[in-house]
């Protein structure tokens, strides 16, 4: 005796079931019922791995295209521009920009002829002790350089302010014309004595020329 798979009874074995006449020699209702729902299964998965490619598939498309779209600055590799083009063009324009300016110099007071009033002035464009101011004095027909001869420089103040004393001699007093040059720190000031003519080559430093 077997016992029937489709209806559960004892049947004698052979090939049908003597009872609800199902085959019990093979594969009966619920083994195929089995068979398909495997096969059911199996295709789901199918369908959904292949869903999946589908729509993952660009995503990872454009990420690769954004990847080689990265320009070099962002890994912190400056590109420099080459030599010729526009960017070299303006960083060679613009360097004159940044070359030193020249010292200005003015006579704000030559003081008053007959008297020994210091002479005073302002210069711009300076940092402390780059610069001195050289002083000379027209008295008679000569020039002389002041306060002394053996001090010709005078200092010029952090604000940029200078006063230099003419009144080192009886005759100081009598000068009708004062000059006066900003030179750069180092630099020997030409010596004049009975000259009319104030020192060529002082001329190449910012001065000025006023009357008394």
């Amino acid at each position: 005796m077997v016992i029937c798979p489709n209806c559960g009874r004892n049947t004698p074995k052979g090939t049908f079931c003597e009872h609800c006449g199902a085959r019990i020699d093979g594969p009966g209702p619920g083994g195929a019922k089995s068979r398909m729902l495997l096969i059911g299964i199996v295709i789901v998965f199918a369908i959904l791995a292949i869903a999946a490619f589908i729509v993952f598939q660009p995503g990872m498309a454009g990420q690769q295209q954004v990847q080689g779209k990265v320009p070099a600055q962002v890994t912190g590799q400056v590109q420099q521009p080459a030599q010729g083009t526009l960017a070299a063009q303006q960083t060679t324009a613009a360097s004159p920009l940044t070359a030193a300016v020249p010292p200005t110099l003015i006579i704000t007071s030559a003081g008053k002829r007959g008297s020994m009033d210091a002479v005073k002035g302002q210069v711009t464009g300076t940092t402390p002790g780059s610069h001195s101011v050289v002083v000379y004095i027209y008295v008679g027909k000569w020039y002389g350089p002041k306060p002394l001869w053996e001090k010709p420089l005078t200092p010029i103040a952090a604000d940029g302010s200078w006063s230099c004393s003419i009144g080192t001699a009886a005759t100081d007093a009598d000068a009708t014309r004062v000059a006066a040059y900003v030179v750069p720190a180092g630099v020997v000031p030409e010596q004049v004595d009975g000259v009319a003519e104030l020192p060529a080559g002082m001329a190449q430093y910012p001065y000025r020329v006023v009357e008394r």
